[in-house]
């Protein structure tokens, strides 16, 4: 557009001369040349404006067209966005949720694996004794009887808690 512009009045200054120099005292017939002057001007002013404003409606149709279809999808992208956000805060919820009981179950496991080990304590003590005939002999001594009272119950209490 801007380049038939530019040769539109290019055309325009040719004619303007032409005008000029038709005004000129020369031996050619006489004619109206104001007439001519105001003529050409219409006639080129028309042109250009016909150009441009033909072309521009066109343009500014199709671009409005752009920008409906163009603000359509961003309508549609901004609510499948929203949709998206939303399933992902919903992903991190249960994301969050599964990262808390796993947190429990892994105290529960921790918890289970002192107690089991405090069972296989609890079953090797009595088996530990049974191997050791000389606690049995300290019990019989007269001095070391309180010693071995003192003990059982120590081992009362260990084994009941």
């Amino acid at each position: 557009l801007q380049q038939q512009v530019n040769e539109l009045k290019q055309e325009n200054a040719r004619f303007r001369q032409q005008v000029a120099r038709s005004q000129e005292p020369n031996d050619a017939p006489g004619f109206d040349t104001a007439g001519l002057t105001e003529h050409s001007g219409e006639a080129i002013e028309a042109d250009i404006k016909k150009d441009i404003t033909t072309p521009d409606v066109e343009h500014y149709k199709e671009s409005e067209k752009v920008s409906d279809t163009m603000l359509q999808k961003l309508k549609h992208f901004h609510l499948k966005k929203e949709s998206l956000d939303k399933e992902v805060t919903s992903y991190e919820e249960i994301i969050e949720c599964a990262d808390q009981r796993l947190t429990i179950f892994y105290s529960q496991i921790t918890h289970l694996e002192k107690r089991n080990k405090h069972l296989e304590d609890l079953i090797r003590r009595p088996r530990e004794k049974a191997r050791k005939p000389r606690s049995r002999r300290l019990e019989n001594h007269p001095k070391s009887l309180t010693t071995v009272s003192h003990i059982d119950d120590c081992y009362k209490k260990c084994c009941i808690s």
